[in-house]
């Protein structure tokens, strides 16, 4: 891989003043822009390298399919990023959870299905109607509030935008948010489409576009017009995913270098609002254990609904 070389060469020249010989960490990094992610992680990268000999080599795609092969084949040992996306490219389940990092001085989150307050139907109700989530790789704002439906059994099933598109020529209507208005909708099934902000998902909401909206339950509670539907387990606000079968003794130095980072350390600085990266415990394994084949199946719904789309233009 072209960048990944250039990587290695940008990280190393940064720390030629460790004493020992490195072992080398491949990181994984899903990123379209090179240049970020080099300045994002260099502070770590030096800590990691200069204080306990692990030197970082990072391989950045814009495509979660390449770094998927790069995982599958045994090529990747570390991989930090939220829940959705690291499992968009956990490929062979060669990677497992090992740490929390904290964003922002948040260990965990949630996510909930909200309506507009002046509505009084429930979860169970909302087949035949519309919900609105953010976009497919979102943790807190699809994959966790579609979590309580996917878990009841629920029918659910994505809008196709040429319908949306027919109906807005069809009734002489400005947009196809209008559409969703008089679209023709299964009572059995749930809809849903991306609108691509939660912001935009609380317009339309509000607006009578959708009947229901997924998005971080931090967030529907600032908006006192909003009445929450549901509301997921809580989860890691990101987690630090390793190989495998990564030398045992590597993960115990990365463990130890981990524990001595704390908050406000220099080498988080940059990182993507890391606060902290700390161990999970038995406890919060099992928990999230639990919750991974849903979000499998939720993962493997939207590649589904692609094709299908794909399939109909």
């Amino acid at each position: 891989m072209r960048w990944s070389f250039f990587v290695v060469l940008c990280l190393a020249g940064r720390s030629l003043f460790a004493t020992e010989a490195s072992e080398t960490i491949n990181v994984a990094i899903q990123d379209v822009n090179v240049k970020s992610s080099l300045e994002n992680w260099q502070g770590l990268s030096d800590y990691l390298q200069n204080q306990h000999q692990l030197k970082l080599t990072l391989h950045i795609e814009s495509q979660s399919e390449k770094l998927g092969s790069m995982v599958r084949e045994g090529r990747i040992d570390l991989l930090m990023d939220t829940l959705m996306p690291q499992l968009a490219v956990n490929e062979g389940f060669r990677l497992e959870p090992d740490f929390i990092a904290w964003k922002s001085g948040v260990k965990e989150y949630d996510g909930c299905l909200v309506t507009r307050r002046d509505q009084t139907f429930a979860v169970q109700d909302l087949p035949g109607k519309i919900i609105g989530f953010e976009d497919s790789l979102s943790t807190a704002s699809f994959a966790l509030p579609l979590s309580s439906i996917i878990s009841k059994g629920q029918s659910i099933e994505k809008l196709r935008l040429a319908d949306l598109t027919r109906i807005k020529r069809q009734n002489k209507l400005k947009s196809e948010k209008e559409a969703l208005i008089t679209l023709p909708r299964d009572p059995g099934t749930i809809h849903y489409l991306f609108t691509g902000t939660d912001e935009t998902s609380i317009h339309w909401l509000k607006r009578g576009f959708l009947d229901a909206a997924g998005m971080s339950c931090k967030t529907a509670r600032k908006d006192e017009s909003l009445r929450i539907l549901s509301q997921s387990v809580r989860v890691p606000r990101a987690v630090v995913a390793l190989r495998k079968d990564l030398d045992p003794d590597t993960k115990r130095k990365l463990a130890m270098a981990f524990d001595s980072i704390q908050e406000g350390h220099p080498a988080l600085e940059k990182l993507g609002k890391v606060t902290r990266i700390s161990r999970m415990t038995d406890e919060e394994t099992a928990a999230l254990n639990e919750l991974t084949p849903i979000l499998r199946t939720i993962l493997a719904k939207v590649h589904s609904d692609q094709k299908l789309l794909e399939g109909a233009k």
